[in-house]
């Protein structure tokens, strides 16, 4: 792994369980603050995603055999990170 892939997960997990922790101790204005670093790492993880799905669809850059295989795959990768996005703003905003 990467040091700024160890970097953004550190992040990420640190915020969320920062932000979990204040949701269960009863801190609300807490919560918002100290989950905003994961939901900023986790909407730059879905648009990166986003931004380049074109290229794994048929005739994209990581895709010039046309697979249908790498196609979903990258779509249901992009799924799941929306999953995580959401799950984020459900636990930091709600």
């Amino acid at each position: 792994m990467k040091k700024f892939q160890v970097v953004f997960l550190s992040i990420l997990l640190i915020s969320l369980l920062l932000s979990a922790l204040f949701r269960l101790l009863g801190y609300e204005e807490y919560q918002a603050i100290s989950g905003a670093p994961a939901l900023i790492v986790l909407c730059l993880i879905f648009l990166g995603h986003f931004v380049t799905l074109d290229e794994d669809l048929a005739d994209g850059w990581s895709n010039p055999d046309n697979s249908k295989k790498i196609a979903l795959l990258s779509v249901g990768e992009l799924l799941l990170k929306f999953a995580a996005l959401l799950f984020g703003l459900w636990l930091v905003l709600i």
